[in-house]
Parts: structure tokens; C-alpha cells; sequence
């Protein structure tokens, strides 16, 4: 179990570059917080350098999770994020 508030906010485009995971990882945490935006502005042309694959599957994670309504992530709760293995 990860917490939301054990996951950075990820704003800086230098930083998601040097680490595009946590970026995406950040999206994923805090994607309909009001940060949402400038964690995706900061994360989205860092993972345009990425293998096809690798960057498509971060981009659709990004993406979903700006658009979660719904998801258990979404709402800024702090009750956890649970990462598969």
C-alpha cells in the first residue's frame, strides 16, 4: 500500500524527465488534485524520449488519471494507492 502523501507532486519538467516513473507515478497519486495539469505539463514531454511502448502505456496512465472521476485515486484521499507487483 502507498499512500498519496508518500508520493511527490511532480511538477518540475527537469525532474520528470531525470525520472519519468515517479512522474507518472505523481499523476497517478495526485491527477485530480488541482496540480493535475502541471504534474501532466511536466511529465508528458519527458516520456516522448521513451521506447513506443513504454511511453504509450506512461501516456495512457497520465491521461487516465486526469480523467479518473470515479477511480479510488481520485479526490485527493489519503487512503492509499495500492501498486500492482
Amino acid at each position: 500500500m502507498l499512500r498519496h502523501s508518500a508520493v511527490p507532486v511532480v511538477t518540475d519538467p527537469g525532474e520528470a524527465a531525470r525520472r519519468p516513473e515517479l512522474g507518472v507515478l505523481s499523476a497517478i497519486a495526485h491527477g485530480e488534485s488541482e496540480e493535475g495539469a502541471t504534474i501532466a505539463a511536466a511529465v508528458l514531454p519527458a516520456i516522448r524520449g521513451l521506447d513506443d511502448d513504454k511511453a504509450r502505456l506512461y501516456y495512457d496512465l497520465v491521461y487516465n488519471s486526469l480523467n479518473a472521476g470515479g477511480s479510488p485515486c481520485a479526490g485527493g484521499n489519503d487512503e492509499g494507492l495500492r501498486i500492482p507487483e
